[in-house]
């Protein structure tokens, strides 16, 4: 005669899927919530965008990438205590290189890891921009 104490049933795997789910999906949101703690905002010129490849092997996947006058910035879907976003490819797809841009952003910008401010709004603005694309004629 088995014990009900030596089964385990699907309800306690399902109930383990959940758990070990709700514990990876709150690391990710403490950790943009910690970023979105952090605000950049300035005004700047588009000069290109791409969509970058990053990582190798089985781990591969893209990043809306945002060059400007001023800092790089990407476009990336987010969860965290101060918001959401699910729609990054259609604000990137809205962005237009050789426009002027009010750019609101979050994270933390560190070259050597390849982390680049995150877009939370951008809108066309009249203001003048910061830095210029390129090079300028007293540079040539």
């Amino acid at each position: 005669m088995r014990t009900r104490s030596s089964e385990i049933g699907a309800k306690e795997y399902v109930l383990c899927f959940i758990v070990v789910l709700a514990i990876c999906f709150g690391f990710k949101a403490c950790h943009t919530s910690v970023e979105q703690g952090n605000w950049h905002e300035e005004v700047v010129t588009v000069c290109s965008k791409e969509v970058a490849t990053v990582g190798s092997g089985d781990s591969i996947s893209h990043q809306y990438r945002v060059y400007t006058s001023g800092q790089v910035y990407t476009v990336t879907d987010y969860y965290g205590s101060n918001g959401h976003r699910f729609n990054s490819a259609d604000i990137y797809g809205r962005i237009e290189p050789g426009k002027v841009y009010r750019i609101k952003s979050f994270g933390y910008r560190v070259p050597a890891l390849s982390r680049f401010w995150n877009i939370e709004t951008i809108e066309l603005t009249q203001q003048e921009p910061t830095g210029t694309c390129g090079l300028t004629p007293s540079n040539n």
